[in-house]
């Protein structure tokens, strides 16, 4: 009985679709690497300060909620609006464009948001590829109307399952500050 439930369930070696089988196989990537690819991008973080800025965003350490706190004569100095509660810490892994910005910790806020919605984002695309019973899926909305044309031109539409299809939107999605998008598996027994 065993055998029989097990060769139901398992996805034998000639059944796998040959789409994804030449396409190169998707490693599981941790959310470090996800942190480094946004500060990579980012121009508001200094380069010298990615591996400080990796361990506040990792919950090692806090840039924000520090007693270090800048004076109001300090933030006016830097033209920072004077009301804020910045730490000198904050201010240390800025660039000049990132203190130039309405609300600086907001910058941490997005590269955090962004690194951890792409691999949330990721690993329920990999999880489905490695289903035995997910061949497609339909992108659905998260229930904002804050997407880029390239996820709205997909929504409701049933898109094979594969690697290109994930690589596509590595590519192609522009939302911003990040997906806002999941992926709904269709699945067939």
């Amino acid at each position: 009985m065993l055998k029989i439930l097990k060769s139901l369930f398992s996805r034998k070696e000639n059944e796998i679709d040959a789409s994804s089988s030449s396409a190169p196989a998707i490693e599981k990537k941790s959310v470090t690497e996800y942190f480094q690819e946004e500060l990579d991008l980012c121009p508001f973080i200094k380069k010298e300060c990615h591996s400080i800025v990796i361990k506040h965003l990792s919950h090692e350490l806090s840039l924000i909620k520090t007693d270090n706190k800048l004076t109001a004569e300090e933030k006016k100095s830097i033209g920072i609006n004077p009301r804020q509660a910045i730490t000198k810490e904050l201010v240390a892994v800025l660039t000049e464009e990132g203190l130039k910005l309405k609300y600086p910790k907001g910058v941490l806020a997005d590269i955090y948001n962004k690194a951890s919605c792409e691999k949330s984002w990721d690993d329920q695309f990999i999880k489905a590829l490695e289903s035995n019973f997910v061949n497609s899926f339909v992108l659905k909305n998260a229930g904002t109307n804050e997407h880029c044309k390239f996820c709205l031109s997909k929504f409701d539409q049933e898109m094979r399952l594969t690697t290109q299809v994930l690589k596509s939107f590595h590519d192609n999605c522009k939302c911003n500050p990040y997906k806002k998008s999941y992926i709904n598996p269709v699945i067939k027994f």
